[in-house]
């Protein structure tokens, strides 16, 4: 782990462990680091040295080691938790929602990354399944991240990119174009893949792209930004969201009058959809591809075999 980057959240945690003992702040800190410095690390705006952080764990009968190990974990269980229950929110699973929701609140969550898009998951269950409205949810996400800030950043969290991609299924929100661009922005920079999470929500992001440009009618972006997403997760070896990248390809290729190769995204669609075994999936989009693109699938494999 690299302490520059988590230093905060190695702080948070150790406080949260000291909170537990029912230490007092001032018997923590003596003769280690005055309360000001103590202050300016848990508030990010100092970073916590090795040398600190071994003598804090020590004072609570651990060892440096062994603190970076729980943070770490307790990172990838929880992000993995509230991951979970983002997917439940956003595909309206309220009883799988609910049954995430029971096991998360069972333990506090240290780390702030997991606490924010905590919170973001708890502003969509208000929305889905409270009634809260469409504006309500925008403004407590503009408010969650810091929007405006956030715009100007050029390093974006997972759970950043996470919650921007939300704007897009807002139909509310006046500045899309906006998180269009930051999006567009931090996928032409390199960035660095470190769980299986960050994989999906890049994935995720190519293809919310593709998406909004095919509402924009800019079907060469929404050809692009598909084939940047296939690309991706063949790289990566993920089958996430897979099938609406290969149908964005096809379908932006029709609309570029380019048959054959709509053809060939619209199979490779399909294809996937038959290695899921997705039956319900399956029947509407053989439907569908029918209705809007005048192709047979099912006879279109049949020629292929």
């Amino acid at each position: 782990m690299n302490l520059m980057n988590h230093s905060r959240e190695l702080v948070l945690y150790i406080d949260r462990l000291r909170l537990d003992r029912n230490i007092s702040q001032d018997i923590f800190l003596e003769n280690i680091v005055s309360s000001r410095q103590y202050r300016r690390y848990l508030s990010g705006d100092s970073t916590l040295s090795y040398v600190v952080l071994d003598k804090l764990s020590k004072r609570l009968g651990y060892n440096a080691e062994f603190v970076i190990m729980e943070v770490e974990a307790e990172r990838i269980k929880h992000s993995f938790e509230i991951h979970t229950l983002y997917n439940a929110i956003a595909s309206k699973n309220k009883v799988s929602a609910d049954m995430i929701l029971n096991e998360i609140k069972k333990h506090p969550i240290y780390l702030e990354s997991n606490e924010m898009l905590y919170h973001h998951c708890l502003n969509m269950y208000d929305y889905h399944f409270s009634n809260s409205s469409q504006k309500s949810l925008i403004d407590k996400t503009k408010k969650l991240v810091g929007l405006d800030k956030l715009l100007l950043k050029k390093v974006l969290s997972t759970t950043e990119l996470l919650i921007m991609v939300t704007f897009f299924n807002l139909d509310q929100f006046e500045h899309i174009d906006l998180i269009a661009n930051k999006l567009e922005s931090y996928l032409k920079n390199d960035f660095i893949i470190v769980s299986g999470q960050n994989v999906k929500v890049i994935i995720l992001v190519y293809e919310e792209l593709s998406r909004y440009y095919s509402i924009r009618e800019n079907y060469i972006k929404m050809y692009e930004y598909a084939i940047m997403g296939i690309n991706y997760a063949n790289e990566v070896e993920s089958i996430y969201m897979l099938e609406a990248l290969y149908f964005f390809a096809g379908a932006a290729s029709f609309e570029l009058n380019e048959l054959e190769r709509c053809k060939k995204y619209l199979i490779q669609c399909y294809t996937v959809l038959l290695s899921e075994d997705n039956l319900v999936k399956m029947a509407s989009y053989k439907s569908f591809f029918k209705d809007a693109f005048d192709i047979d699938i099912a006879e279109e494999i049949r020629n292929l075999i």
